[in-house]
């Protein structure tokens, strides 16, 4: 049975080891997401720009879209974590305390 892919040089292998990973770790970050819409949004949007590349042979070009790429999930990371320290943890309530120093306490 031959293979779909063709043969590659150990260049292109290495781009599209290193394009594979960006994608897993896109999909591992989905999993911070609570919303369910909002994480089949963006599993949507990853999965269609990859796709919209996907017969792209100049290694330059490829280089360049894994870079962009790769400053896309930083930026989707940080917009994650912003989120999720913005989120109160269920059962969790900020109250302001009645102390003469005018910190608020988490009750």
């Amino acid at each position: 049975m031959a293979s779909r892919l063709p043969n590659l040089n150990l260049k292109q292998f290495m781009l599209r080891m290193r394009v594979i990973s960006l994608y897993r770790d896109i999909s591992r970050s989905l999993k911070a997401v609570s919303n369910p819409s909002e994480r089949d949004f963006i599993k949507k949007w990853a999965r269609s720009d990859f796709e919209k590349s996907r017969h792209e042979t100049d290694p330059e070009r490829i280089q360049y879209l894994l870079s962009t790429g790769k400053a896309e999930y930083h930026h989707l990371q940080s917009n994650l974590q912003l989120s999720a320290k913005a989120t109160p943890k269920p059962g969790t309530t900020r109250a302001r305390s009645s102390s003469s120093s005018g910190s608020s306490t988490v009750i």
